[in-house]
């Protein structure tokens, strides 16, 4: 909400979503210290997370359903 108030505290800050953008930032092609990531339409057009690498390898999100056989259609899965 205020990324000029944390500047001190980090290397780069992201304000808004960042998937659009975050490979660029990883691979260095941003180096703006406050980077302004653009709204997403539709999250259902992102691709599947690698989830085997998360939390362990457990293959849960926040809300403990598998990723695999959840029973719900989440527009998005956190």
């Amino acid at each position: 909400m205020m990324p000029k108030d944390l500047s001190e505290s980090f290397d780069q800050i992201i304000v808004g979503e960042a998937e659009n953008i975050i490979v660029d930032i990883l691979k260095g092609r941003i180096t703006d210290h406050i980077v302004y990531g653009t709204k997403l339409d539709n999250l259902d057009t992102l691709p599947l997370p690698t989830i085997h690498c998360c939390r362990g390898g457990r293959e849960k999100g926040l809300c403990g359903h598998d990723f695999a056989g959840c029973p719900y259609d989440c527009n998005f899965c956190s």
